[in-house]
């Protein structure tokens, strides 16, 4: 084997740091819809900040192209027609007819599994309300989902259906709004949260979509209240919605509370009212609880988006993460913040970043931070960074520093992030990569950039040591 052999098979797809197989769909999909992630974006009509940007039913192609299942519709009166604004602010509206025609020329395209639309409900006037459900009807046809399935009734004590049994549905989730929402508390069945705690905690019924869209009537809509009234309930079709804040609240509070409500109901998460610039926070806090519907902003391609593109574009960019298996089992306890798991083998992780290749076209100054996203314990940031090469963007030697991540407790929900940085801050090139799929050894990783598209030429380097603890 010749030098030239060597570098091309270490350059060739037979050496890649994650194998092939990870990114089709590999996953069992005939779990409840309750035991997986699901792509979720946050007022998905938005192309820019939440005070003062343009609506567009074009980004609901965008968006469900790349795999997101759970968009969500802000509906308004119009003069005319319904319409899908961001209320009391600048922002623009698009019709409501336009994004229900988009969002049925692209649902399935990507993924054939269920898309579920996030309905916040606004509107009051009757021949409107008539006009959504007509709009829900006609456009989607035999996709909505109108009756339970016979095998999942909407009663008490039972689950939710697996995503294989609904493929090329949409489900309609149904919120009405409460004038007086601002002003309630949410408590649980052991103590009142402090009273700072944001209180978005709307519960919604997932119902057939005929009576969610056709009638607010109808609709049992019920706030969430504690996890031991969520738990003697027993209502897998209610879902509550939580702001990032309310939401972490009760994960510092009740942790194993939160992960045993989401092995039978859901919860959507959604940015908390201040994040005006469109901003997104960090998603791994929420699923390491179990949430499902962790929604973010998709058009700012910030860090908390690469993590989210990074950890959906595996199990075939259909949209649906599996979660491991101790937020699953029934009865299993887990503590999201422990550093000892029964059952889970935690693994030692040491990577050498030896060096890059043709960072950028321009002579910059470089540097690579690595990062780790997963557990609290396994959380780390900010910590490891090469030393900075001058003036070598071509084909920098970062002299093999070796970064040792000591004891990562669950390998399967723990991420890493590699990212080539200029000195001024810039990013020239990222990867987010699992970690129980890693391969050990000496490996290129071909860059991407911010959102999350293979750059042509951009590489490092690295050798990759993955053990028992």
């Amino acid at each position: 084997l010749t030098l030239e052999g060597l570098d091309a098979y270490l350059q060739s797809d037979d050496n890649l740091i994650v194998e092939p197989d990870r990114y089709a769909e590999h996953q069992s999909m005939t779990a409840p819809l309750s035991h997986y992630f699901i792509n979720s974006s946050h007022n998905t009509y938005l192309t820019g900040t939440q005070l003062r940007s343009k609506s567009s039913a074009e980004i609901y192609r965008q968006v469900l192209l790349t795999g997101c299942r759970c968009v969500e519709l802000d509906c308004w009166e119009g003069d005319e027609e319904p319409v899908i604004n961001h209320g009391f602010t600048l922002c623009t509206h698009v019709l409501f007819r336009e994004v229900i025609e988009a969002i049925n020329e692209s649902a399935f395209k990507t993924s054939p599994y269920p898309v579920i639309l996030s309905f916040e409900n606004h509107v009051d006037n009757p021949q409107q309300q008539a006009k959504m459900a007509q709009y829900c009807r006609d456009i989607f046809g035999d996709k909505l989902l109108i009756d339970p399935l016979s095998k999942y009734p909407i009663v008490s004590d039972s689950c939710l259906p697996p995503p294989s049994e609904i493929k090329y549905k949409i489900i309609v989730k149904n919120k009405k709004q409460r004038p007086s929402a601002d002003s309630e508390f949410c408590t649980t069945g052991k103590l009142q949260l402090p009273p700072s705690t944001p209180t978005s905690h709307r519960g919604r019924v997932l119902e057939p979509s005929r009576r969610v869209v056709a009638s607010d009537r109808r609709l049992t809509s019920r706030w969430f209240k504690s996890f031991d009234i969520s738990e003697r309930r027993k209502r897998c079709y209610e879902i509550s919605s939580f702001t990032e804040s309310a939401a972490l609240r009760l994960l510092t509070f009740y942790p194993m509370d939160f992960v045993r409500y989401n092995r039978r109901q859901m919860s959507r998460i959604y940015p908390k009212g201040a994040r005006v610039d469109s901003s997104n926070y960090m998603p791994q806090i929420f699923w390491n609880a179990g949430c499902q519907f962790v929604a973010l902003n998709f058009q700012i391609l910030d860090q908390p988006m690469q993590l989210n593109m990074g950890l959906f574009e595996f199990n075939g960019s259909t949209g649906y993460i599996l979660k491991p298996p101790h937020m699953r089992i029934k009865d299993r306890q887990f503590d999201p913040f422990s550093k000892n798991l029964d059952g889970v083998v935690a693994i030692t992780l040491k990577i050498k970043i030896i060096s890059g290749q043709f960072l950028s076209s321009s002579k910059v100054s470089t540097y690579v931070e690595v990062d780790m996203y997963g557990l609290p314990a396994d959380t780390i940031r900010k910590r490891f960074k090469t030393k900075t090469v001058e003036g070598n963007s071509l084909n920098p030697y970062y002299n093999g520093d070796e970064f040792v991540f000591e004891k990562v407790v669950l390998p399967n929900l723990a991420t890493l992030r590699i990212a080539v940085m200029e000195t001024n801050g810039s990013m020239l090139g990222q990867r987010f990569l699992p970690v129980d799929a890693l391969k050990p050894g000496y490996r290129y990783i071909t860059l991407r950039n911010e959102g999350n598209q293979p750059l042509t030429m951009p590489s490092i380097f690295i050798h990759l040591q993955v053990g028992d603890y």
